[in-house]
């Protein structure tokens, strides 16, 4: 009787260790379940998934249980234009990650693609013409387009600018838009100039067609001869007003400054009478341009397109003033732009001027109201007034090292914006450059400088002044905060 009491007990005590070692290999109920984080990746440029904005997104993480196979937790796959998803994989896309395996420990995998071999389409675009006007081509995977037939001979680009012609001994590997036109003149600047003059007011006014010349020449230097000078035939009478911030100033061109006057005379070219659907103004081939001359093409409305010869070192005043549907490349060696050169061209959408400019001009890119990307070269040490005021879409501002003097309103009425940097190398701020324009963000903005520099050297307001404002915060680059010392003005007061 006794053995079996002690068979008993020692039953009982084993079963209890049993049941204690088994609780030991279970979460308490009073503590959080373990997860372990698989991260799912596509490399730049190589795949993505698409939310319902339209957004790329490059990394999910999924948390699996601790212990548990990734299998049931696994995301949809990514899509890669023109490419097979095969599946996800660690080390450099050398092993395959094992979903059925349990996870232990964090760990980050990586798509990877095979490129698909498929047919693609060559589609053809002549601007203002029909759709349908050439015929797309289905082209096997690296086969090669054929030059359509056409009436008359044209070159096709690679893109809208019209920059790069296409050479058809190109594998196709992926499906392709063509761009070209059809061109109405073909010759020199002063054959151009002729032609222009000959056409009645019916070729100018006719609404269904779209224009292209292409200029070819060799001996011109400038564009002189396309505006009226003031006082001739031609001149017209417009109206502006602007009721915003002004400055007080002296300007050789009061007479047409829009902040001074309601009511002046402004000179516009022969391409401004255009009615047509579109204008394309290609003159890369005309060699020996140095200048766009003043006013050359302003009002220009039906200026779509400028391609401009390497050639051209210097774009004058008002050039391009209230060409509002105008998208151009500038060319590398441009040194100088002059004052409101691009005023008004409310359809550039991306400004990049070359390394080299020197010198842009007061108002040169105001109310550019659709640029979104601006770049500015280290060789500029003015931005000046008003230089890039009202540009509403602008979402970061990088002010390049070399820039050292920021004038009134240069990038008032921008913003607001995700980013700005200001360089080392600025020695003198004005108090009103930023006037109007904000930070989305506190830490939005940083200065590659040292607080001590910038409220001893620059700020216009000093930290002791009693009307010290307290906008456009600033990270220095030691991560200290503090106040630029420029004036913030409600657009509402």
């Amino acid at each position: 009787m006794r053995d079996k009491f002690k068979i008993f007990i020692i039953t009982l005590v084993f079963a209890t260790l049993l049941t204690c070692l088994a609780g030991c290999k279970q979460d308490s109920p009073d503590e959080p379940a373990r997860y372990v984080e698989v991260v799912f990746m596509c490399r730049d440029n190589e795949g993505a998934w698409i939310d319902d904005d339209d957004l790329e997104i490059r990394q999910k993480v999924v948390k699996v249980p601790y212990g548990q196979a990734c299998t049931d937790y696994l995301p949809e796959h990514p899509t890669r234009r023109y490419y097979r998803f095969v599946g996800w994989y660690v080390d450099g896309n050398d092993l395959k990650f094992q979903d059925r395996e349990p996870v232990y420990s964090r760990i980050s995998v990586y798509a990877q693609w095979i490129k698909d071999e498929f047919p693609h389409t060559v589609k053809f675009v002549i601007e203002g013409q029909p759709e349908n006007t050439v015929a797309s081509q289905e082209v096997p995977y690296k086969g090669k387009a054929s030059v359509p037939k056409l009436d008359r001979s044209i070159k096709w680009y690679t893109n809208k600018y019209y920059k790069k012609e296409f050479d058809f001994n190109t594998p196709i590997e992926e499906n392709i838009t063509l761009y070209s036109y059809y061109d109405d003149f073909r010759g020199s600047w002063g054959n151009f100039l002729t032609f222009l003059n000959s056409k009645d007011a019916d070729w100018f006014n006719d609404e269904n067609q779209s224009r292209a010349f292409v200029i070819v020449d060799n001996s011109a230097k400038t564009t002189e001869g396309i505006a009226p000078a003031v006082g001739e035939a031609g001149a017209v009478t417009i109206k502006e007003r602007d009721t915003r911030i002004t400055f007080e100033r002296d300007d050789e061109d009061a007479d047409i400054d829009t902040e001074k006057s309601d009511e002046k005379s402004v000179n516009l070219s022969l391409l401004s009478k255009l009615k047509s659907k579109s204008v394309i103004l290609d003159m890369r081939d005309w060699t020996s341009l140095e200048t766009l001359y003043y006013r050359s093409f302003r009002g220009a409305e039906k200026l779509t397109m400028v391609i401009l010869p390497e050639s051209v070192t210097k774009i004058a005043n008002e050039v391009f003033r209230d060409c509002t549907n105008l998208q151009l490349q500038l060319p590398s060696k441009l040194t100088s732009i002059g004052k409101r050169a691009f005023m008004n061209c409310s359809s550039l959408t991306n400004v990049k001027i070359p390394e080299g400019v020197t010198q842009i001009g007061e108002e040169a890119f105001r109310k550019c109201k659709t640029l979104k990307k601006l770049t500015l070269p280290s060789t500029l040490k003015v931005i000046p007034y008003m230089a890039f005021a009202q540009c509403e879409a602008l979402p970061q501002l990088i002010i390049p090292e070399g820039v050292e003097t920021l004038e009134d309103g240069c990038f008032g009425w921008c913003g607001p914006m995700d980013k700005v940097y200001y360089p080392s190398t600025l020695s003198k701020v004005s108090m009103f450059f930023f006037i109007f324009s904000s930070y989305k963000l506190k830490d939005s903005a940083t200065y590659n400088g040292t607080k001590e520099y910038w409220e001893k050297n620059i700020a216009p307001i000093k930290p002791n002044d009693d009307d010290m404002p307290k906008q456009y915060p600033v990270l220095d680059k030691n991560g200290v905060e503090f106040n630029l010392g420029i004036f913030y003005v409600d657009e509402n007061d």
